[in-house]
């Protein structure tokens, strides 16, 4: 039988979509705000992997993961994606986008 041992911290990170690339950067500083220092992070890639979100987002999405320094517990997890949900809610409809839904976070 295992010893039962409590869950090592993890490295997190969020996944991002956006139709906007100035988006992109406004979203990484609120994120900064709330999770810290940035480790590392990719470049924007293109996501035309596949057209699911094309009817929310648009067609030309973009993608970018950037990665925190510390570590966090995992079941944290499930807040901040609470978390990443309604700050996903305050950019939909907003005026300064032509799409239903300008930003996807998805944390990890």
């Amino acid at each position: 039988m295992a010893d039962i041992s409590l869950p090592k911290p993890v490295k997190f990170f969020v996944g991002i979509l956006s139709c906007d690339e100035e988006l992109l950067a406004d979203v990484e500083s609120i994120l900064i705000k709330r999770f810290g220092e940035v480790d590392m992070k990719s470049e924007i890639i293109p996501f035309n992997f596949t057209d699911y979100y094309t009817k929310e987002m648009g067609a030309n999405i973009s993608r970018q993961f950037i990665c925190f320094k510390k570590l966090i517990n995992p079941e944290e997890l499930s807040a901040f994606k609470i978390w990443t949900n309604e700050l996903e809610d305050k950019f939909k409809h907003n005026n300064r986008f032509n799409v239903i839904r300008p930003i996807n976070l998805d944390p990890g």
